[in-house]
Formats: structure tokens, C-alpha cells, sequence
């Protein structure tokens, strides 16, 4: 208070004469400005807003009782309750009229804190399913890459071409791989974009990898009983890794573009979107807790194009392989 002011200012040490005296001068190894303050904190007695304010000897407010008021509807300042005793979360003894529900709306105190951040994901369920199938779908890979090697030599497995094999069950570990990062929610934002960027990756290398060997296996297949030239030339397997090799160079050349053009715009991060259906919800567990639904999503113009070139490049593949198919049927 004022008081406390004009003692410090009478009684400071080292301050320059017709100064005033500033928090800036205290200093922790100044008594007079500890004693002073220390002095006038044991005199302050009065009644405030929260009840009777006094403090001992060791500077602490006597708490013997505190005032609780509410504002009413035509904000009128209304005294409603009392705590007694030292435990500042000591029951409310409330004076006639009023309780628990005239202070909060249904008797539960508003949450005051931190709203709790939730994704919204998959299912638990779907996704447990999602990562199981996926999962068996990689040990499935793997058993058939082990079936193939140790059969290699076989009459059987040799007209399978085993070396290309190989290639499709890779393709297949990397799709399999790829269902992880689709299902599996992402509370970080880094995390979220790293996801939405490798799974097109995933997704376009791991088709190649495993449909475009059939398709090499097919053209071979037509060339060798549809070529009407009697000096036939001998297609080997590289020749059809090779074709693989294109196709997976396609699918690079238009990730690497659209990552490199999205990536210089500053457009390769995942989007915060607040849940539209359920923004925020209000559970109650003793006190009020808000929780704020949130997901990510990946979707802009861009990509949208990226990936439609993509998937228009495969149908085409698909089509070529379905024609093959149909023309070596009664191969």
C-alpha cells in the first residue's frame, strides 16, 4: 500500500536523492526493504471481497474463513457461501437458498484447464483387423520367396519364371507394409505428413513390383505363340526385369515431380481438420473435461492429380494385361 511506499522511499539505501523508490532497487541482500514490507503485511486487516484478510507471523493469511459469491442473472454481486478452516478445499457451507445447483448449471464444476486433444481414427476393431490381415499377408510373402528359392529347380516352379517371383513377393511385402501407415492414427502433425508422403510411394512402387511381372510373364507368353516369324528371338528374364524396371521408373519419374513442385509450395503437409460431427465433447467424471475431436487428411489439388495420373498409368497396365490375358487363354 501507500505506507509500505513512503516508509521504502524514507528508509532505502542508495537510491539517488528526490528518487523514488522502484521494484528495480530491491535487491535480496537489502534488509530494510524485507523488514518494511514484512512489517506492513502483519499489519493489513480488513475485509475483502473473499472475507476477513490477515497473515501471522510467517507472512501466511490467516484462512479462519473465506467468502464465496456468485454473480445472478441481473449480475448482482450475491454473498452465497462460506469454507471454513485451514483446507482451502473444505466443503462450501452455504447459507439459506442456495446449494450446489444454484452455482453450477446441474451441479458439475466447469472444467477449468486444458482441453484434451483426441484423434479420430479408424475403428479399434477395423484396424486391429486391417493390421492382422496385413500382417498374414507379409508372413504369407515371405513363406512363398523361401517355397520358391528351395523349389527353384523344380520342372513346376522353373516355367513360373522363379527369378521374377521374387519381384512379385517384394511388391507384395511393400503393399502389406503400406496398410500400416493407412490405419494407424498419428496425434503429431510431423508424423501425420511423413505418412500421408510415403504411402503413395508404397502404394504405386509395391503394384509395380507385383503385377508387373505377370504382365512381363504374359507379353513373353504372346510373343512366343503369336509371333508368326519362324527366327523367334529368345526373351530371358531380364529382358522382362527390364520391363518391370520401366514401369517402376514411370511411377518415380511422376512421385518425383509432384513431390519436388508440391514440396517447393510448401504443400507436402498433412491438414488439421476439427471434427465437424463432434468438435467437442463434454464428459463428466466428478468435473467437467472438454475434449476436442481432431483428424488429418492429406487431400489437395495436387496430389489429387498426381495420383489420378498414377492410377490411370495402372488401369492402362491393367487393361494391357487383361488383353494378354484373353489372347494366351487356351495357351
Amino acid at each position: 500500500n501507500n505506507d509500505t511506499l513512503n516508509e521504502l522511499a524514507a528508509n532505502a539505501s542508495g537510491i539517488p536523492p528526490g528518487q523514488a523508490f522502484r521494484l528495480e532497487h530491491f535487491t535480496y541482500n537489502n534488509s530494510i526493504v524485507l523488514e518494511v514490507i514484512f512489517g506492513h503485511l502483519q499489519e493489513t486487516d480488513f475485509l475483502g471481497l473473499t472475507g476477513h484478510l490477515e497473515f501471522d507471523n510467517e507472512g501466511v493469511r490467516n484462512e479462519s474463513e473465506l467468502r464465496v459469491y456468485q454473480y445472478s442473472p441481473s449480475e448482482e454481486l450475491v454473498f452465497i457461501a462460506t469454507v471454513s478452516g485451514e483446507d482451502l478445499d473444505s466443503s462450501m457451507d452455504f447459507l439459506e437458498g442456495f446449494s450446489d445447483e444454484n452455482i453450477w448449471p446441474g451441479g458439475v464444476v466447469p472444467y477449468d484447464g486444458v482441453p484434451i486433444e483426441r484423434i479420430v481414427s479408424v475403428a479399434t476393431p477395423i484396424t486391429a483387423i486391417a493390421l492382422l490381415v496385413a500382417t498374414a499377408g507379409i508372413i504369407f510373402s515371405v513363406v512363398c520367396m523361401v517355397f520358391n528359392f528351395i523349389y527353384r529347380n523344380t520342372k513346376l516352379i522353373r516355367l513360373t519364371t522363379p527369378n521374377l517371383n521374387y519381384i512379385i513377393a517384394i511388391g507384395g511385402i511393400i503393399v502389406y507394409i503400406d496398410v500400416y501407415f493407412f490405419v494407424i492414427p498419428s496425434t503429431n502433425q510431423n508424423v501425420a505428413t511423413v505418412f500421408c508422403n510415403i504411402t503413395p510411394w508404397l502404394t504405386s512402387l509395391g503394384y509395380s513390383l507385383c503385377y508387373g511381372p505377370m504382365l512381363a510373364k504374359m507379353a513373353r507368353v504372346y510373343y512366343i505363340f503369336h509371333n508368326p516369324k519362324l527366327n523367334k528371338t529368345v526373351i530371358r528374364d531380364w529382358h522382362l526385369a527390364l520391363m518391370v524396371l520401366v514401369m517402376v521408373v514411370i511411377d518415380l519419374i511422376i512421385l518425383v515431380v509432384y513431390a519436388a513442385v508440391e514440396g517447393s509450395r510448401g504443400n507436402l503437409g498433412a491438414i488439421r481438420h476439427v471434427n465437424q460431427e463432434n468438435p467437442v465433447d463434454i464428459e463428466e467424471e466428478g468435473v467437467g473435461m472438454i475434449i476436442n475431436y481432431f483428424f488429418f487428411t492429406c487431400n489437395n489439388k495436387a496430389r489429387d492429380i498426381a495420383l489420378g495420373i498414377l492410377y490411370g498409368y495402372k488401369a492402362v497396365i491393367e487393361g494391357v494385361a487383361i488383353a494378354f490375358a484373353f489372347s494366351i487363354r487356351k495357351v
